[in-house]
């Protein structure tokens, strides 16, 4: 019996990776359904969907469940005091819950930091004119870190898939 002969080739299989730069995987983000510069009540939908956390700011009165509220209360001496707490049986911690005035950028920190670790928020709405502007910064800011992370992992997906990445 004989053998069957071998061939040698000098044939390569040539592949070429494409190369893809930030635009491109911004592209593929918003395919997938991830905006690079969203407003926020996208990134209020973003954090409900990830984090499980959700912003109530049109309810007369909280729910009971909610991890933080936002509200204003009268002193004795009807002054109005801002509470910011996580107490629904009235504030407790008057040092670190109670304000003279609508402190927007501690309000907004605590509110997204409530939101992302999976708690529901309660904001009064009359304190809610007051704060949005805050709390749309916050969240912004937040979210562009969020993404450069998103970025970075679509960049680490598609170099593992063969293309080439070039800043």
């Amino acid at each position: 019996m004989g053998s069957s002969p071998t061939f040698r080739s000098n044939f390569k299989l040539n592949t070429m990776s494409e190369i893809i730069n930030y635009d491109d995987v911004a592209e593929k983000l918003e395919a997938d359904g991830i905006m690079q510069e969203p407003d926020m009540n996208w990134i209020l939908e973003y954090i409900t969907a990830n984090y499980g956390g959700n912003l109530d700011n049109t309810s007369s009165w909280a729910q009971g469940a909610e991890g933080l509220l936002v509200y204003t209360e009268t002193t004795a001496d009807t002054y109005d005091v801002y509470a910011c707490t996580h107490e629904h049986d009235g504030v407790k911690d008057f040092a670190s819950d109670i304000y003279y005035y609508a402190d927007g950028n501690e309000f907004a920190e605590r509110i997204l930091d409530t939101l992302v670790n999976n708690q529901d928020v309660w904001v009064a709405e009359h304190i809610w004119d007051e704060i949005e502007d805050d709390l749309d910064c916050e969240l912004a800011e937040w979210y562009h870190d969020v993404y450069d992370g998103l970025h970075d992992d679509k960049v680490d997906e598609l170099e593992s898939n063969g293309y080439i990445y070039e800043e």
